[in-house]
Formats: C-alpha cells, sequence, structure tokens
C-alpha cells in the first residue's frame, strides 16, 4: 500500500473493507448496510496550517471547513482546485460553511456552558468547606449535575445551611 501523508484518509483501507462488506453481503444476502457508493468517512486534518494536503478532495474539504472567512473560502476553491463559482454551487458552499460555523459555534457554546456549571458547582464547594470536610457523596452528586439553574439553586442553598444532613434534603 502506497505511505500516505500524515492526516489523509487512509481510503484505500477503506475502500477495502467496503469491498469486503459488500461480498460479505452479497454472500449473506444482506441489504441493509451502506455500500461502498453510499458511504465514506473522510478524516480532515485538525488544525492543519500551511501546505494543503496531497489529497484532493481533501485539500478542498480542508478549506471548506476551514475557519476562514467565505469570500477567502471561495477564492482558494477557484484558484487552487479550478472550482468555477455558479450560483448553485456558491449556494452550496454557503450552506457548508454555515453547518461548519455552527458545529464551531454548537461547540463553543458546550464548553461554555460546561464551565459555567464547573465554576458553580465549585463555589458551592466552598461554600460548604465552611461546615468540615465534604462528604464524597455531595461533591459526587455536585459533580455530576449538568443544569446550571439546578446548580444555582443548590448554590443559593449552600450559602444558608446549617449542615450537610439539611444540604443533603435539597440535593433530593
Amino acid at each position: 500500500m502506497k505511505k500516505k501523508q500524515v492526516g489523509d484518509t487512509y481510503l484505500s483501507q477503506a475502500v477495502a473493507a467496503a469491498r469486503e462488506a459488500a461480498a460479505y453481503d452479497a454472500q449473506k444476502k444482506v441489504s441493509h448496510r451502506i455500500g461502498l457508493a453510499q458511504g465514506v468517512i473522510v478524516n480532515i486534518r485538525k488544525g492543519w496550517e500551511g501546505e494543503p494536503s496531497g489529497n484532493e478532495l481533501i485539500a478542498m474539504l480542508e478549506t471548506l471547513f476551514s475557519g476562514m472567512d467565505v469570500e477567502k473560502k471561495k477564492e482558494i476553491l477557484e484558484k487552487e482546485h479550478g472550482m468555477v463559482m455558479t450560483v448553485g454551487i456558491e449556494g452550496k458552499m454557503q450552506k457548508m460553511c454555515s453547518l461548519s460555523e455552527g458545529i464551531i459555534w454548537d461547540s463553543w457554546h458546550e464548553g461554555r456552558n460546561e464551565g459555567r456549571n464547573e465554576g458553580i458547582g465549585q463555589s458551592i464547594l466552598d461554600l460548604l468547606e465552611e461546615l468540615g470536610e465534604i462528604p464524597a457523596d455531595i461533591r459526587t452528586r455536585i459533580a455530576q449535575e449538568s443544569d446550571t439553574e439546578t446548580l444555582r439553586g443548590w448554590h443559593r442553598a449552600a450559602a444558608k445551611t446549617g449542615s450537610f444532613g439539611d444540604f443533603r434534603k435539597i440535593l433530593s
């Protein structure tokens, strides 16, 4: 097998696996699997800088899913990949760019929420430490909670509670 550039897909392995699966399916008369022409997994290099991939498809996808603005993406796709930007292609590209931006936004938003919840959880623990050594079950329950409003309520309660027993009632 030809050695591939780091980060490129291992298409020959994927094709071989798909052919084996198709042969097995044909032998067993299985028709519900995704065949070679129906699905391909592509591994795009994360955070690549400098030289584009040696694989034309990967290089195009890296451009599409990069963080650069849409106009810069169009320029690169036209100049380096010979794509003619028709109205139809431009519309599809806009959808793809919006999708990648949406994925990035969702990931950022999720990380932000997790960070906020960890901060509230730590504040609860800081308040409860005034009562003494925090029992493991209380620490665990606080760490497992992912609802911000619940954590905020627990924070207010922790500021007023007089004992771990009272706080456990609130956790229930």
